[in-house]
């Protein structure tokens, strides 16, 4: 089940513990106002339904069609994080990205056209991702993926 914002701030201590990144280290890396929307439980991943996560949502600013600009992080089990990790090079890839090494050299970032906002921590527990990014957002980002991710480990 989700918690909405309003359920999210009656216990943030909950939802900080859970959650691999907080609002404001969020917002002091990149700059942002950023708020936690929602944080599912149990939640099976749309990339593979046999994996389940705690997947935390944050979001900042819109797009032009008054779309927030969205950032979504899954943590799984240790018992699971083999099978993300395996998997982010082939997602990436069937989304014409290329996976390369993060800046701390073991955890890995998607790279689609020279925007980086995605990516897997070094041990494959978080993944990372931006959502609804248009190219201008993208590129605003892309500079500090690196610190987000690095953050998240």
């Amino acid at each position: 089940m989700g918690e909405t914002t309003a359920e999210a701030a009656a216990q943030p201590e909950a939802v900080a513990e859970d959650c691999p990144i907080s609002e404001s280290e969020l917002s002091d890396i990149t700059g942002l106002d950023w708020v936690m929307e929602q944080r599912l439980t149990d939640h099976p991943l749309e990339t593979n339904e046999t994996v389940s996560a705690t997947v935390c949502l944050f979001t900042t600013g819109q797009d032009e069609y008054g779309d927030p600009y969205s950032l979504r992080t899954d943590v799984v089990s240790d018992a699971d994080a083999p099978t993300i990790w395996s998997e982010f090079e082939s997602l990436c890839a069937d989304n014409s990205g290329s996976s390369l090494a993060g800046a701390d050299g073991q955890s890995r970032v998607c790279d689609r056209n020279g925007s980086i906002i995605e990516g897997v921590t070094q041990d494959g527990v978080v993944s990372a991702y931006v959502v609804n990014a248009d190219a201008e957002f993208a590129a605003q980002l892309t500079p500090v993926f690196d610190q987000v991710l690095s953050a998240m480990s």
